[in-house]
């Protein structure tokens, strides 16, 4: 059984009397505790469909199953607790709260679900330990990722959705970023995808999909994943 699997999806925007797809017809499946990358130029469609896995869009045509429920079939209601209970983001942009500690920042997700996983730890794994007490403000790029990372794993999500995660970070601090996701997703055996335009990191994918124009160029599975930090760009 496939953890997420795509049949046929498309999202189309009328502009006008014409149709823009912006995913076209797209089919995928992705395994559960996979590391997955979604590779692609900007305005490929990657952004939509992270959107689309995350149940913030909708589609227009075909299916996705998430654990064989189908998303299109979910109310509103159900789609807010799928966002909250199931799903983990991770942005370009961290969407912390300036007024709050780091301890703080993570600890919000006890307002959002009952089964967390213990704050205290999760910042230990993602090395934060030593910063609970400061705000987002005293903090770097890189440390104030690792906020955003910490509160989204805490949340104890089966799904890690990461959009552009090093966009805004130096090669290094980004390198560092991409290798704790990698080291969370096998720990906590979280099902991780990260869109990205860089082709770099497409080595340490257990699987990868590559997107152009709305439609899946290719789909590759490396048996033998590369570790983050062997990679250059």
């Amino acid at each position: 059984m496939f953890m997420i699997q795509a049949n046929n999806i498309s999202k189309i925007y009328h502009v006008g009397s014409q149709d823009i797809y912006a995913l076209k017809q797209v089919s995928f499946t992705i395994e559960d505790g996979e590391f997955v990358v979604i590779l692609g130029p900007s305005g490929a469609g990657k952004s939509t469909l992270l959107n689309i896995l995350g149940g913030i869009d909708v589609l227009d045509e075909g299916e996705i199953l998430v654990n064989e429920h189908a998303l299109s079939k979910k109310n509103e209601q159900q789609l807010c607790d799928y966002r909250a209970k199931e799903i983990g983001f991770v942005f370009q942009f961290y969407n912390l709260i300036p007024t709050l500690t780091v301890y703080e920042n993570v600890a919000l997700m006890k307002d959002i679900k009952k089964d967390i996983l213990p704050v205290h730890q999760i910042l230990e794994d993602v090395g934060l330990k030593e910063h609970k007490k400061q705000f987002p403000g005293q903090l770097s790029g890189g440390e104030q990722q690792r906020v955003s990372i910490a509160r989204a794993l805490c949340k104890n999500p089966n799904i890690l959705l990461c959009d552009e995660p090093t966009g805004a970070l130096d090669s290094d601090t980004g390198k560092m970023i991409l290798s704790l996701l990698q080291n969370m997703c096998r720990t906590y055996h979280k099902t991780t995808i990260i869109v990205t335009h860089n082709a770099a990191i497409a080595p340490c994918g257990d699987k990868v999909i590559s997107i152009h124009n709305g439609t899946i160029s290719s789909i590759i599975t490396h048996e033998h994943p590369m570790d983050i930090k062997e990679v250059e760009w």
